[in-house]
């Protein structure tokens, strides 16, 4: 089904001055932003949804679904001061509040959409049947949110539902436990190996000798030759699939720019990849030099590699890389139209219980303001402010002014890059712009991986291959001489004394 000509990003933000959800789907890739253009069939959900949402792991799950409930605990609160504000329409006197929330709740189910394309009528009903219609007009940017009941306790927030909050457990020990590992693996790796003879860092001398080739390069026989240079090539693709990873990271770092997470998971679970990233390779040469034989050499590399991907790993436990992008995106979706206060979306006028939510979108999908919708525009804004919006511009240049005219102005400005106005709670406190400090910092903290790996893909293999010595080292090593002694010890010992 041909869907017409592509247009670009400027043709398209010159076509339409307001705002729409879905320019927050254009990347600056633009490998990527050609899957995006043909708006039918699955390729192109599968491309936008690989277009915005960043990989998936274990980190990135928990900090998505930990700024989800930071959402609902919100909307869950603004709930409970409505029906305390209308508890005469919602209830008889001495009911408790829950009752008016479970039916204001209901109400907000029963609401229809006003305006939009599900109130176009035969298109729609001619596609889809006419409970899929009722759903659809059923607003869920709000819904989604309030469907999960939550519950704070300090600066956490779980699920308040028994099966919910199981998997909330769940999940976050599988997290911690990864961070640990992730952390622990590889220190203790170097730590166990550092204090060992075969550790050449501890003899700057036998390096400098070494690299001035002073004392020659050792390769021992016919089976030890065979063995550093596979060691020296498992070096090389361990670094290389490394970096790949990285190159993946900062993939995902880039994505994530736009994208709402919990400030700990997103910290917590770069800074702990970033370090394992790097610790993993030092950790493999020093375990290739200890080892004489290819089987040891392939265990080590293979399980540095398991702990380093341990999080992807364990993710796929609880959802595929495709659920977890159409996660995501379905997220960050939500949040662009779910209003930031109730009240935006509530009759103050109403009488009865069926019209107190009044939900009406303009042409655009952006839901209006009630109270400009009651008084046909003369009071309040056009359109609700919702939780994830386009920010206001800031122009990096003065106003130009004098003899130029527009043009001229245009052509000395700079672009100005778009940035994402964020909010969580409805009192205004928190609201920052996407991106922010902390997710570029996030974004150069991979760059700077990548390029420390790229001279640990040159020097881990140089490295082992010269500073090796187990190959040539005599067969009476200091372990042999130990294991000698006590079975001379104990064979006395069972002769007995003279």
């Amino acid at each position: 089904m041909d869907s017409g000509p592509a247009v670009s990003d400027d043709q398209e933000a010159a076509s339409d001055d307001t705002w729409h959800p879905r320019i927050l789907f254009s990347t600056s890739d633009g490998s990527e932003q050609r899957h995006v253009m043909t708006r039918s069939g699955s390729e192109y959900f599968r491309g936008l949804w690989g277009a915005l949402a960043p990989d998936s792991n274990i980190y990135r799950y928990q900090g998505l679904l930990a700024e989800r409930r930071k959402h609902s605990l919100d909307l869950s609160r603004q709930m409970h001061k409505l029906a305390t504000k209308y508890q005469s329409m919602l209830a008889e006197p001495g009911y408790p509040q829950q009752v008016c929330v479970d039916r204001l709740h209901e109400a907000l189910r029963q609401c229809k959409i006003r305006g939009g394309p599900c109130n176009e009528g035969e298109d729609v009903a001619e596609e889809v049947d006419s409970e899929t219609v009722d759903f659809l007009r059923s607003y869920l940017p709000l819904l989604e949110f309030l469907n999960e009941e939550v519950v704070q306790r300090g600066p956490f927030i779980w699920p308040s539902e028994w099966a919910s909050w199981w998997r909330y457990a769940r999940s976050t020990f599988l997290a911690l436990a990864v961070l640990l590992l992730q952390v622990l693996v590889p220190v203790g790796s170097i730590y166990g190996q550092w204090s060992a003879d075969t550790n050449h860092f501890n003899s700057p001398g036998t390096i400098l000798g070494k690299v001035k080739m002073e004392t020659p390069v050792c390769l021992g026989g016919e089976d030890a030759q065979l063995t550093t240079v596979v060691g020296s090539f498992i070096i090389v693709l361990f670094v290389f699939s490394v970096r790949l990873h990285a190159d993946d990271e900062a993939t995902s770092a880039q994505k994530s720019l736009y994208l709402p997470t919990d400030w700990f998971w997103l910290v917590a679970g770069n800074s702990i990849k970033a370090f394992c990233a790097l610790a993993v390779c030092l950790a493999l040469l020093l375990l290739f030099w200890k080892e004489t034989g290819i089987p040891m050499l392939l265990l080590d590399s293979l399980g540095l590699m398991l702990i380093l991907r341990l999080d992807y790993i364990v993710e796929t436990t609880s959802l595929s890389p495709s659920q977890f992008r159409d996660l995501m995106s379905w997220t960050y979706l939500l949040l662009a139209l779910c209003p930031v206060r109730l009240s935006d979306v509530v009759n103050p006028l109403a009488t009865k219980i069926e019209d107190l939510w009044h939900i009406e979108v303009n042409e655009d999908g952006q839901v209006q303001d009630v109270h400009c919708v009651l008084s046909a525009g003369a009071i309040g804004p056009p359109v609700c402010n919702t939780r994830l919006m386009l920010a206001e511009p800031q122009h990096s240049h003065e106003t130009h002014t004098g003899d130029k005219d527009d043009d001229a102005c245009s052509d000395d400005s700079q672009p100005v890059e778009e940035v994402l106005s964020y909010q969580v709670l409805s009192s205004g406190e928190g609201k920052h712009e996407l991106p922010d400090s902390m997710n570029v910092r996030v974004r150069n903290w991979w760059t700077w991986v990548g390029i420390i790996l790229l001279a640990m893909q040159i020097l881990l293999p140089l490295a082992y291959v010269i500073l090796n010595d187990i190959p040539c080292r005599p067969a009476a090593t200091l372990p042999a001489k130990k294991v000698a002694a006590m079975l001379v010890a104990a064979h006395q010992g069972f002769l007995g004394p003279g």
